[in-house]
């Protein structure tokens, strides 16, 4: 077809596979260090539910089994469901509210029962009405 655009070339084929190299150990260490930075960055101020940053007057959610970031409307609304840090699942019991100057005079402690969300798929009480059958 000599009027047509396409051509033949392995770039512009979709059915074509690209040919993958392996890493070299200097990229291998680069990506390890950024993820690694990443990682330490607890101080971060984007939400750990919601993705949001910490702009717009957002009130951060502070608990006390790490130091994650979350807004606190949205640890909250998790902590209905589940007690476990959504990024690092460790177990907290507690959520404070810091102060904010014009909103909230005081800081806010809110206590957290234990939760999790994954229930058991069966119960030895399920069971009880099986047992009274024989």
């Amino acid at each position: 077809m000599a009027g047509d655009s396409r051509t033949n070339s392995p770039s512009s084929s979709p059915n074509k596979r690209l040919k993958l190299t392996s890493p070299d150990s200097k990229s291998i260490i680069q990506v390890e260090e950024q993820v690694s930075a990443y990682e330490d960055d607890s101080d971060s101020d984007i939400c750990g539910i919601c993705l949001s940053d910490g702009g717009r007057g957002a009130i951060r959610g502070k608990i006390d089994s790490c130091d994650h970031y979350f807004c606190f409307v949205c640890i909250m609304e998790w902590a209905k469901v589940e007690s476990r840090c959504p990024m690092c699942k460790r177990r907290f019991t507690a959520i404070r509210r810091p102060p904010k100057e014009g909103v909230f005079a005081t800081e806010r402690l809110v206590n957290v029962p234990q939760r999790d969300q994954v229930t058991p798929l069966f119960r030895v009480s399920d069971f009880n009405w099986f047992a009274q059958l024989n």
